[in-house]
């Protein structure tokens, strides 16, 4: 009879210690913001599994998040923004205000806010947005904004265009670079890279101050809207076969 006490008594202190374990680990995962989709959208979880996303679903850390016809945005709690074109494999990650994406492949658009923080590797390339390591902030006179710019990546490289603010770009090639408002950079896997003036569609200039944010449509096209001037970015996964001229 003792020993029948003893096995139950073990039982119940494991039934408890269990639950204990998953309370802590339930309570240290962070909830970082909300997910959006449209389309065809997987939501992979840390132990790699994909599942059909929801039209809205909680941004939690370590979320894959991979669309194939389909886009997806992500709506952060300091108030920054990441959108997804379609054909595109990223995962997020970090603590707010400092996030962290990995993309695997294709493109994102992102709107961050001053208070925030946002680094971003591809296979090529990493790229830092109001970096806290002190090469992107600068202390003076000039007010910090939002940070908007594009990155795609495909087999051939990484393409970053800086819309506005200040982005840094490191590659084993090129070092650390920043680019300003209006610059682009193209590091390509053969460890080739060149800057030069960000495209946009119909032949509008990047903006400078004032960036009101992304309009939300990134299908075939990235629609940008600075300085209250709607901004079309070329997209490689355009329908219509218009690319950005930069990647061959």
């Amino acid at each position: 009879m003792q020993k029948s006490y003893r096995i139950i008594s073990y039982f119940i202190v494991f039934i408890f210690l269990m639950v204990n374990i998953a309370g802590v680990s339930a309570q240290n995962v962070s909830v970082l913001g909300e997910i959006q989709s449209s389309g065809k959208v997987f939501i992979g979880s840390s132990n790699g599994k994909w599942s059909p996303a929801m039209p809205t679903y909680p941004l939690l850390q370590d979320t894959g998040i991979r669309t194939e016809d389909g886009s997806a945005s992500i709506f952060l709690k300091d108030g920054s923004r990441v959108d997804f074109s379609r054909d595109t494999v990223a995962s997020i990650n970090g603590e707010a205000p400092n996030y962290s994406i990995h993309l695997a492949k294709g493109v994102i658009a992102f709107n961050i806010t001053p208070a925030a923080s946002l680094s971003v590797t591809t296979p090529s390339a990493s790229i830092s947005v109001n970096s806290r390591d002190g090469l992107v902030r600068k202390v003076g006179y000039e007010k910090p904004g939002r940070v908007l710019g594009v990155i795609s990546a495909t087999e051939k490289g990484t393409e970053v265009r800086n819309i506005s603010g200040k982005i840094l770009v490191s590659a084993s090639a090129t070092g650390s670079r920043q680019l300003a408002s209006g610059e682009s950079m193209l590091v390509r896997s053969n460890s080739d890279f060149k800057v030069y003036k960000t495209q946009l569609a119909g032949g509008a200039a990047p903006g400078g101050s004032g960036a009101a944010g992304i309009s939300g449509e990134i299908l075939g096209a990235i629609h940008l809207a600075v300085g209250g001037t709607a901004i079309t970015v070329y997209d490689k996964n355009l329908s219509s076969g218009n690319a950005s001229p930069h990647i061959p």
